[in-house]
């Protein structure tokens, strides 16, 4: 029978101090490191872990899906000794349990947190002995589904000291929670020897599914099988969700030094990887590369601004992975953490600023042949399964969104082999399924625009719903899909070779565009956000008085279909009604059904999700607009930075390395949603630079 275990509460504590601070109403602020497989640790700058998505290890057995937690969390305790003392106890793990009632708000001898690649606890705990200082420290395997956990302690001459550290373990999908007891008869554990001789254990599901390989580099194993908790997660709870799980350990490690200073590492690895191969990996040589690309290529960038591209590009390298299908390994983009997975919208957007503005070329050539491998009847994904369940189509913006990034690839890296053995097909495949129809009634209508959708889809990027309702449907003919489509057409007649094809194009994009203005406006005034057809005859439209932040595509995209005054006047509308100092508006304050908080159930989320709740990652094409209609004059450039720098400056305060994916419409403007958004800092990136250029 396991013996089910409650950790001391000597660092439970109802204190009122945070941790870095921050202005989003989050607990405390969160880091995430990635893999480059999908996988990833994520967790507090406290050190306690307040999501079901917190953990040491996130595995991705099936890259970059198919993710799992492995290792939760480690329990480490450091006992002091002095020969005929008695010995002090210093915790550093602290945890929530069920039922307790006290918040964890500081850690009595947690100094500081540092993030640089690696997530840092630096303790300080004052003793009979003196000072005693414990740096921990967690590295992540870059390509591996690894990480490595180290202590080093110091101060406090002649003492000797014992460190117990109780791995808790998980090995469940990454989205749900072990609720239940009897988990020492779901898992296994057995002792093993490594081959340089360290302890080690194996911790497998008794069915084989899953397994994780736990050792140190000195010490010794005890075996001691036992459940943890059950412990309370205050983020989910908050969501609606359940909150509450129980852990298991297979024992503990125990490891020492009778004098002086030391250190141990604690390892944890799905493949069986080796500590060296945890430790030594090239995401520091990476991001350092990625940032120097970035800063050099913005030389007119001084002071805070390159701080803020330097903080950027280093974000960057979060989002971008492996995506291996059969025997083919491609690259992809990770839409967010902790829950998302692989999106074509998010994808294609992001692409700009992740893999263009950093000098990932090869990449993102890579990224553009992956999606164009999987696309059906001129739909490119929507999003991958996270259970490795197959691809979703039901997107109406992402093969344009597709058709632009390809054109921002042949521009950035000129590579032409590419594009017109596997992008080029794709393009033409997607131009002419619009024109003619495909799935979801996308098609072009009488007068050239694209149509799309009915009451029960959800298929622009204000796709939430839930429980049978869609929250914001937008079908029929929707603003930024007709921009994006009038760019599509525009860009790819400048890329085709042939001048018969390229005036074809170009030829159809000309009809767009009148029929847009006289559908949607000429934007003097902003622009309607959608008409839909009535009583379900297409002859009829119905036009939305929505003030809506869909409008700002046809003032950024390169070819929109507004001229200079047109981009002026969209600006205009977003700037007075939208633009706040963490993105902007997806509704107009005082229109119905605007919600300016992002809070309760999943289903109350939802329904404020697309209806007042703030997006950076629309800071992009604010700033373009801002740019285009002002010419790029040294005027609008410092005006697209001065909208963009209040949202970047909250890179490192509302997350410790990344910018959120939503902010309340309304102050104070908290931060939710994931915690680290691929389009997010893409965006802000790719606006900086832009107005650099």
């Amino acid at each position: 029978m396991s013996e089910v275990t409650r950790e001391s509460r000597a660092t439970v504590l109802d204190r009122g101090g945070v941790v870095g601070g921050g202005r989003s109403g989050a607990v405390w602020p969160e880091w995430v490191i990635a893999n480059g497989l999908g996988g990833f640790a994520m967790g507090t700058a406290l050190g306690v872990n307040t999501r079901r998505y917190h953990g040491l290890l996130i595995a991705a057995m099936r890259p970059p899906v198919g993710r799992a937690m492995i290792l939760s969390q480690v329990a480490d305790v450091l006992r002091i000794e002095r020969p005929g003392e008695d010995p002090i106890e210093l915790r550093m793990s602290g945890f929530h349990f069920v039922g307790e009632g006290q918040r964890l708000m500081a850690h009595p001898g947690l100094e500081r947190f540092e993030h640089d690649g690696a997530a840092r606890w630096v303790y300080a705990f004052e003793t009979p002995f003196g000072v005693v200082r414990v740096v921990k420290s967690l590295e992540v395997a870059d390509g591996h589904n690894g990480c490595a956990l180290r202590y080093d302690v110091a101060g406090g001459a002649g003492l000797g000291w014992v460190l117990e550290l109780t791995p808790l373990v998980g090995l469940r999908d990454v989205h749900e929670l072990e609720t239940g007891a009897g988990l020492g008869e779901r898992l296994v554990s057995r002792e093993l020897a490594t081959p340089e001789g360290r302890p080690g254990v194996l911790v497998a599901g008794r069915d084989g599914h899953l397994g994780v390989h736990l050792s140190t580099d000195a010490g010794r194993f005890e075996v001691r099988a036992r459940e943890w908790g059950p412990v309370e997660y205050v983020w989910e709870k908050r969501r609606g969700l359940d909150g509450e799980e129980r852990l298991w350990s297979p024992g503990t490690f125990v490891c020492g030094s009778e004098r002086g200073d030391g250190s141990v590492t604690l390892s944890a690895s799905v493949e069986g990887v080796e500590q060296g191969a945890i430790a030594a990996h090239p995401r520091r040589e990476r991001v350092a590369e990625l940032v120097e690309r970035v800063v050099e290529g913005c030389p007119g960038a001084k002071g805070d601004d390159r701080d803020r591209l330097a903080r950027l590009a280093a974000a960057t390298d979060l989002f971008v992975v492996k995506r291996i299908g059969g025997n083919k390994e491609g690259v992809s983009v990770i839409a967010g953490y902790p829950w998302f997975t692989d999106w074509g919208r998010d994808t294609m957007i992001a692409l700009d600023g992740l893999l263009l503005a950093t000098g990932r070329h090869e990449e993102a050539g890579r990224t553009l042949a992956t999606f164009a491998g999987a696309r059906r009847r001129g739909l490119i994904p929507n999003n991958f399964d996270d259970r490795g369940g197959g691809a979703s189509y039901n997107t109406v913006d992402a093969s344009l969104w597709f058709v632009h990034a390809c054109g921002r690839y042949v521009e950035a890296s000129g590579d032409r082999g590419l594009f017109e053995s596997e992008l080029l097909p794709a393009c033409e495949e997607i131009v002419r399924c619009y024109s003619e129809g495909t799935d979801y009634n996308i098609g072009a209508d009488a007068d050239g625009l694209i149509v799309a959708g009915d009451e029960s889809t959800q298929l622009t990027w204000m796709d939430a719903r839930r429980d049978g309702v869609t929250f914001t449907p937008r079908f029929g003919k929707a603003v930024e899909i007709n921009a994006l489509w009038h760019h599509a057409l525009v860009t790819l007649a400048g890329l085709v070779g042939d001048p018969e094809r390229a005036g074809e194009l170009r030829d159809m994009a000309a009809r767009v565009r009148a029929s847009f203005a006289g559908v949607f406006g000429d934007g003097r005034s902003g622009l309607i956000d959608l008409v839909e057809p009535e009583g379900g005859d297409r002859g009829g439209w119905r036009a939305s008085d929505e003030v809506r932040v869909n409008q700002v595509f046809a003032a950024g995209l390169a070819h929109g279909p507004l001229d200079d005054a047109g981009r002026a006047g969209v600006i205009g509308v977003v700037e007075r009604e939208l633009l706040t100092d963490a993105g902007l508006r997806t509704l107009a304050p005082g229109s119905e059904g605007y919600r300016g908080r992002f809070e309760g159930d999943l289903f109350e989320r939802d329904g404020a999700y697309h209806n007042g709740t703030v997006w950076p990652w629309l800071m992009g094409a604010y700033a373009e607009g801002v740019l285009r209609a002002g010419g790029f004059d040294e005027a609008s450039r410092e005006r697209a930075r001065g909208a963009l720098r209040p949202v970047i400056d909250r890179l490192g305060v509302d997350s410790v390395n990344s910018i959120p994916e939503v902010y309340d419409g309304d102050e104070p403007r908290r931060w939710d949603g994931c915690v680290a958004q691929a389009w997010s800092v893409a965006e802000c990136l790719r606006g900086l630079v832009l107005s650099y250029a």
